[in-house]
C-alpha cells in the first residue's frame, strides 16, 4: 500500500522569503488561485505558511504592505510532515489541528519538497480508501483497533458457521510497570506484546487492541480443541519477552476464552462479556493462565 505522504503530496510549490510584503503574497495567491503559500529561509526550508485568512487579516489592520517577518501576528509555530511519514500521520494532524495546508520536507535535509491538503485527500478516492484502511490500526501497537471491530461484527454474527473463538488477553500488573518504569517503557512493553500475539496466530485471524493493556483476539475455522492450544501459545510466547533495559521486568498475561456460534450466542458483544468474565476469573486465579468461559460463572 502507497501509504506515504510523498505518493499524495503536491511537489510544486509555490514560496515566498520572509521579506515578501503581504500585498504582494496577496497579488500571487490571486494569479495562481492558491489559498495558500510556504515561506522557506535561504536555504529552502519552510519556516511559515502564509493563507487567505492572514491576507484578510492583514487588510482588517491596514498592514498589506509590511513584510512578513515584520507580522508578528503571523508568527506561529509551524507543522511540516517528512515526505516518508504516513496518510495515518496526515489525518491525526489534520483532527488535532484544525489546519488544511501542511508543508512536506525531505526527511533528511529539512528542506521544502512539496506540500499537503486536507482537500488534495478528499479529491483521492484511493487515499481516502487507504485513509479508512489505516483509521482501524492502532499506531502504537500496529494492531487493529476497535474501529475495524465494528465493521467486521455485522458479518461476524451472520456467519451460519461455528468454529469461532473470542479471547481477551490483559496484560498483569501493567500499571506497576507503568508507575515504576515509566509509561514510554509502558508503550514498548505494548508493542512487544502486539508483536508476539501477531506471531502467535494465524492470518486470517483478527488481533485488535480493545483498549489500554487489553486485546481481543478472534480465531476463525478452529476446533474447541484449537483454540486453548493457541491461547496458550500466546501466553507463552509473551511470557518470553524480555528487555536490555530493564532485565528484571517479567511480562504476563491473564486470559479469557469463549467459543462464539452466532446461531446460539445473541451477539458478538455477549461473547465478548463472556471472555471478558473468563479473563475476571484468571486474575482471580493468580493471574498468567488461560481461563475457558464456563455457563456457570458468576455474574
Amino acid at each position: 500500500m502507497k501509504d506515504t505522504i510523498k505518493e499524495h503530496m503536491q511537489k510544486n510549490v509555490i514560496t515566498v522569503p520572509p521579506s515578501a510584503t503581504l500585498k504582494k503574497c496577496a497579488s500571487i495567491m490571486a494569479s495562481h488561485k492558491i489559498g495558500c503559500l510556504v515561506v522557506i529561509d535561504k536555504n529552502n526550508k519552510p519556516v511559515n505558511i502564509i493563507t487567505k485568512t492572514d491576507i484578510l487579516r492583514a487588510i482588517s489592520t491596514s498592514s498589506l504592505n509590511n513584510s512578513i517577518e515584520q507580522c508578528n501576528h503571523i508568527a506561529r509555530h509551524l507543522i511540516t510532515l517528512k515526505e516518508n511519514q504516513t496518510l495515518f500521520d496526515l489525518i491525526t494532524i489534520f483532527n488535532e489541528t484544525k489546519i488544511k495546508h501542511i508543508p512536506v520536507v525531505d526527511e533528511t535535509t529539512g528542506c521544502l519538497t512539496g506540500i499537503i491538503s486536507s482537500s488534495d485527500i478528499i479529491s483521492n478516492l484511493n487515499a481516502i480508501s487507504q485513509i479508512t484502511e489505516l483509521i482501524k490500526i492502532d499506531p502504537l501497537t500496529r494492531l487493529m483497533n476497535r474501529h475495524h471491530l465494528t465493521s467486521i461484527k455485522f458479518n461476524l454474527e451472520r456467519k451460519i458457521h461455528s468454529g469461532i473463538a473470542i479471547l481477551m488477553v490483559d496484560l498483569d500488573n501493567f500499571k506497576q510497570i507503568n508507575d515504576t518504569y515509566g509509561h514510554q517503557f509502558g508503550d514498548s512493553v505494548l508493542r512487544k506484546v502486539g508483536q508476539k500475539i501477531l506471531v502467535s496466530i494465524r492470518p486470517y485471524d483478527d488481533a485488535i487492541r480493545y483498549g489500554g493493556e487489553e486485546f481481543l483476539i478472534i480465531l476463525y475455522r478452529l476446533t474447541t480443541r484449537d483454540a486453548p492450544i493457541i491461547a496458550e501459545r500466546i501466553r507463552h510466547n509473551i511470557e518470553q519477552i524480555s528487555f536490555k533495559e530493564h532485565p528484571e521486568v517479567k511480562i504476563t498475561v491473564s486470559i479469557g476464552l469463549t467459543f462464539f456460534d452466532p446461531t446460539k450466542c445473541s451477539s458478538l458483544d455477549n461473547a465478548i462479556h463472556q471472555a471478558d468474565k473468563a479473563l475476571y476469573q484468571a486474575k482471580q486465579q493468580g493471574k498468567n493462565k488461560v481461563v475457558i468461559f464456563k455457563l456457570n460463572f458468576l455474574s
